[in-house]
């Protein structure tokens, strides 16, 4: 565990503060923490009362904000400097390059340098993984896959074949990756697998949750699109092609062939409907299901979703329901 004065750390980052220089800083932590000697932070004003009440000392904040007591670190942007801080005081786990003599491996791979290969990986044929690549146990790797360079497999994911994957992708624990797409056609009242002969293209700093399934194309791609973050319990149906820099929330669902823009925030256990085009910098709100192709810059909720201000104002009118009712009784009466 790393120990420093605030004044040490605040060189660090090359940081103005003011406070007790000598406080002493052990980890990062919350606003909730009893521990005298961590370091949080106070994004705005709604949470100084917070602080004020919190037994942390040290916190990172704008120059504007008073905390009487405290002693305060200075920053523009406090949510993306205790990031920085965080990894400093917390830095990731080191895996040595090394190969686990368990290792199933298939004809004609090939295997980038400074690779981190745990126990009862199996990679399949034609396979290529670049340098600094870590698998973790029990992940599987179909035939005809890419891997990029400085990947983070956790244990148990499950790759199928002709997945492309980018480099700095992290796939969290138990994902399956271009698992077939769901698909049949219904004849004389049975229904017949379609065959889903396409592949899954995931881009460049992207992150999969825990166990998301990402399907394969019908034809063609499913694609995750550079930089985009997924939540765990997330569902990719085929040739969903999702836009770069995405947050994807816990329990989403993509029904098949929706294509949507970049910067899409998705809420938790919301559902885009297939074939839909959605625009960039669209969010569709918790528990919301959008059935239709929407352009630029909205915000969606409900069920079916509508834009968020409709949404609202249709809530209100609901709420109020009651008191109409109330009023017509006394009325009859």
């Amino acid at each position: 565990m790393k120990q420093l004065t605030v004044a040490e750390l605040a060189k660090q980052f090359g940081l103005l503060y003011e406070g007790r220089d000598k406080a002493l800083i052990t980890h990062a932590c919350g606003l909730e923490s009893t521990d005298p000697h961590g370091i949080s932070y106070v994004e705005n004003e709604r949470f100084v009362k917070k602080a004020m009440a919190s037994s942390v000392e040290v916190l990172v904040c704008r120059n504007n904000l008073e905390l009487p007591g405290k002693t305060r670190i200075f920053a523009d942007y406090p949510d993306m400097t205790i990031v920085e801080i965080t990894n400093f005081l917390h830095p990731p786990k080191k895996y040595l390059p090394t190969i686990h003599t368990s290792l199933i491996l298939g004809d004609h791979c090939q295997l980038g340098e400074n690779l981190s290969i745990a126990a009862n990986v199996v990679i399949g044929s034609r396979v290529t993984v670049g340098s600094g690549t870590v698998i973790m146990e029990g992940t599987v790797i179909g035939d005809d896959c890419e891997i990029g360079s400085d990947c983070m497999l956790h244990p148990n994911v499950t790759i199928r074949d002709d997945s492309k994957i980018g480099n700095r992708v992290l796939i969290n624990a138990g994902a399956v990756i271009g698992a077939e797409g769901y698909g049949f056609v219904t004849h004389q009242g049975k229904h017949y697998k379609i065959p889903q002969v396409g592949y899954v293209h995931i881009e460049d700093d992207v992150e999969i949750g825990a166990c998301n399934t990402i399907d394969r194309g019908r034809f063609g791609v499913t694609r995750i699109g550079r930089g985009t973050k997924t939540d765990n319990l997330v569902h990719v149906g085929h040739n969903v092609e999702i836009g770069e820099d995405s947050l994807i929330v816990g329990m989403v669902g993509f029904a098949g062939s929706t294509k949507t823009g970049h910067h899409l925030t998705m809420g938790g256990q919301s559902m885009l409907a297939g074939h839909l085009k959605i625009g960039n910098h669209v969010t569709v709100s918790a528990k919301s299901l959008l059935a239709k192709s929407v352009g630029d810059r909205e915000r969606y909720a409900g069920i079916p979703a509508r834009l968020h201000k409709e949404w609202l104002q249709a809530n209100g009118y609901l709420y109020r329901l009651q008191q109409v009712f109330d009023f017509i009784k006394k009325f009859k009466g």
